[in-house]
């Protein structure tokens, strides 16, 4: 992977709403180790813990604040082509989202596929590093979550103006059930 042409920022441009793709030869500077990205903090990370309870880890305060979130499948397909496609130099932001969604329709969607109610519950701050460094995220990965989420929660973090805007093709629904088996 790190003779792949094209550059994937993963970091708080990504990560907040507006992933940064530069053109030429690069490197893809973080593989995704997990298989969700950005959906609602911890709603979908550690899902044999909390869920088997009912209880849906947030990191989104309000829980029925919606925000855009996306899969790691659809990053992926969204990734491929852009770096299959026509050549482009500078800079490019593309805007990718799939759904809008909060906290409490994430724990909808889990509740609908698992026959049972699932209530999120605000995970106090000081306790989302340690909850992302145990589900495998590297410190300074964690950290850059804390923050985007830090920034969402305060109104702070949006689209880049001028962004590319793509919408990915999985539901809610359809994430749910697959992270759900």
């Amino acid at each position: 992977p790190d003779d792949v042409d094209g550059a994937i920022g993963v970091g708080p441009d990504l990560l907040g709403g507006g992933g940064a793709m530069d053109g030429g030869v690069g490197r893809i500077h973080e593989l995704l180790r997990h298989e969700v990205l950005r959906v609602a903090g911890g709603e979908l990370l550690g899902l044999g813990a909390g869920l088997g309870d009912g209880v849906l880890p947030a990191f989104l305060d309000p829980a029925d604040r919606r925000v855009p979130m996306v899969p790691v499948a659809d990053i992926a397909t969204a990734a491929a082509g852009l770096l299959r496609g026509p050549a482009w130099t500078g800079r490019r932001v593309v805007d990718l989202a799939s759904f809008d969604a909060s906290p409490a329709d994430v724990a909808a969607a889990f509740g609908a596929v698992l026959g049972r109610a699932v209530t999120p519950v605000l995970v106090p701050r000081e306790q989302r590093a340690g909850i992302l460094r145990g589900a495998g995220f590297r410190p300074e990965i964690a950290d850059a979550f804390v923050a985007m989420y830090d920034g969402i929660n305060a109104g702070v973090v949006a689209a880049e103006p001028g962004s590319e805007r793509s919408r990915g093709a999985t539901s809610l629904a359809a994430a749910a059930r697959v992270l759900a088996a």
